[in-house]
């Protein structure tokens, strides 16, 4: 075995503390999204309830009043029509100002859900990698050795590069029956295993004594049950040795790591090695193993410039103010309820009513409102 040392796998202590810890938070989100539904279903009935009447006589105050405009003073209905529009506008203006809070709160209360079950998807796609990580293994019986096609294209065309030929490979790793599994013949300046396999020539090795087979070019059966190790042409770096990890967590305080020659699937059923026979010694011991055996590679640590970063851009910062902004909006729409319903009992310019009007059909804004009506109070106009 090799005596050598895979910085991720410390990453795996204690996963499977990590894994209970998991379970129990996702068990505590479900519950809290339980709770949070039923409460948004309640919310959204009474809502619906109150849109509805809102709408009956919000409708019924528009009828109305365009009956009115139609209509001349002296006709014998006007003042049942100004009845049912003022009775109309008695309704619908406090549900309105009723529903607009709970709106308000309504769709903060389902973003705070949304946010809950996204917590919730992202722990369990956390857990189920995880998981893989610490199910016990099986050493792997079937190993597979190929070159990648760029290797293959600059063997055949004599082009000088750092890959190793078949038949190095063959020479150093391959330990399959050339009678069961196919001998190798000449081809493409290199050499190839031939199609004159037996029919499931893999099963003839573990009946036979095999603890592992290694094949250098195998066919596509074979492929299918090992683990394939691809040499590619040259040294490669990547982000993270686990092919399918976020590459946002080889960006740690500042740094940036990266590893050479060496990437795995998260199955464990591909590997890409640099195209160094120590290399791919090591890595066939990996592969044997079901990719559980520590493994020598150093990382490439790059520092980075820190930079300046404006909270004020940030996804949070422009929730938190646009929830600050729409409380602050509730709180001015019940000043203005209130200093419209004082009216009734104040002495103001008829003018001062277009504002009333304005301020019921969205004209215009709170502030504005607010602000006209306390400049009559501070000119004595109004008291």
């Amino acid at each position: 075995m090799y005596l050598i040392i895979l910085p991720i796998i410390a990453l795996f202590l204690g996963a499977e503390d990590k894994a209970t810890n998991m379970e129990d938070r996702i068990a505590e989100f479900l519950a809290e999204i339980d709770e949070m539904t039923i409460e948004l279903n309640e919310m959204n009935r009474i809502i619906e309830t109150k849109q509805k009447l809102h709408d009956k006589w919000e409708n019924d105050f528009r009828v109305y009043s365009k009956q009115l405009e139609e209509m001349k003073k002296d006709d014998h209905q006007y003042y049942s029509i100004q009845y049912l529009r003022d009775q109309a506008r008695s309704e619908w203006i406090p549900l309105r100002d009723e529903l607009r809070p709970m709106i308000s709160v309504r769709d903060a209360f389902q973003l705070k859900l949304n946010e809950v079950i996204l917590e919730w998807e992202l722990t369990q796609e956390t857990l189920a990698k995880l998981l893989k990580t610490i199910m016990p293994t099986e050493p792997k019986m079937y190993i597979g050795i190929t070159i990648s096609q760029t290797c293959e294209s600059m063997i055949q065309t004599n082009t000088t590069s750092e890959c190793p030929t078949y038949r190095e490979l063959i020479d150093v790793f391959d330990n399959t029956n050339e009678l069961v599994s196919g001998s190798f013949i000449e081809k493409d300046n290199d050499l190839r295993r031939d199609d004159n396999q037996m029919k499931n020539h893999w099963q003839f090795y573990p009946q036979n004594g095999y603890q592992t087979v290694v094949m250098v070019d195998p066919d596509v059966l074979y492929k299918r049950q090992a683990v394939m190790i691809e040499v590619q042409s040259s040294d490669f770096r990547v982000a993270n040795v686990w092919a399918d990890q976020s590459k946002q967590s080889s960006y740690v305080n500042g740094t940036i790591i990266s590893y050479n020659g060496f990437s795995v699937d998260r199955d464990c059923t591909q590997i890409n090695s640099a195209p160094n026979m120590e290399r791919i010694t090591n890595v066939i011991g990996f592969a044997i193993s079901g990719c559980t055996e520590q493994f020598d590679i150093q990382p490439n640590v790059m520092k980075l410039n820190s930079t300046e970063f404006d909270k004020t851009d940030s996804q949070y910062y422009k929730y938190q103010e646009w929830l600050s902004q729409v409380i602050e909006d509730l709180k001015r729409e019940g000043v203005v309820s209130e200093m419209v319903e004082g009216l009734s009992s104040k002495t103001y310019p008829d003018w001062f009513n277009n504002n009333v009007k304005w301020i019921e059909e969205g004209e215009i804004s709170n502030v504005e409102f607010i602000d006209a009506y306390k400049m009559l109070v501070k000119q004595g106009i109004l008291y």
